[in-house]
């Protein structure tokens, strides 16, 4: 019951959306029913069930978020991207639907992608955690690390102590030739993270 009544409060709060289109309370069925094939990892079945939302509710932005985090874990990226993309259009001052891509296309192996996917949430929010760190993650995979260190670095500068962009401006730093700097961070990195294994194989070299 506690979970229906948080559910059914969490629909309250989306459908007050202005960009969101009234959902009926035959489709609010639907969406709680695509919650329960959710839940028995039945992700086919879910986002089978939202796209019969979706008939009525083409223009809602919950409807495709939801859409597009279904397909990804049904593994139909490109349904999964073009509902996260109109959820985009929808609520254009949104992250989420960034937030989501930067992630999808990182871990399809998409870099190139994700950098596109993490600057549009940074032109968001300027300052967005994962937009920085995807930005991030997208250049060091690409083998950009000039470009990739200064994000790193402006990372740090608001996460001083994040074990990731520690670990990330070690590579970097490294790759980069700057052995000595590297080890700082690392050294640092290790005294925050003692199982480091990137950290502990770097310095014992």
């Amino acid at each position: 019951m506690k979970i229906q009544k948080f559910i059914f409060m969490m629909l309250t709060v989306l459908l007050t959306i202005p960009q969101a289109l009234a959902i009926s309370l035959n489709n609010q069925a639907l969406v709680y029913e695509s919650y329960a094939a959710e839940r028995k990892y039945d992700y086919n079945k879910a986002s089978e069930i939202m796209s019969k939302v979706l008939h009525s509710n083409s223009k809602d932005y919950f409807t495709h978020l939801r859409l597009g985090y279904l397909f990804s874990y049904s593994k139909k990226y490109k349904n999964s991207v073009n509902h996260y993309e109109t959820a985009a259009k929808i609520a254009p001052e949104s992250t989420e639907p960034w937030t989501a891509l930067s992630l999808l296309y990182l871990n399809i192996g998409d870099p190139e992608n994700a950098l596109t996917a993490s600057n549009q949430l940074l032109k968001i929010d300027s300052k967005n955690y994962y937009g920085t760190l995807r930005k991030g993650s997208s250049l060091i995979r690409l083998k950009k690390y000039s470009e990739a260190l200064p994000v790193v670095e402006e990372g740090l500068a608001h996460y001083p102590s994040d074990l990731t962009f520690l670990e990330q401006k070690g590579f970097l730093l490294k790759s980069l030739g700057k052995d000595d700097e590297a080890k700082e961070i690392l050294s640092y990195l290790l005294l925050l993270s003692p199982q480091n294994s990137y950290a502990k194989s770097i310095l014992a070299k």
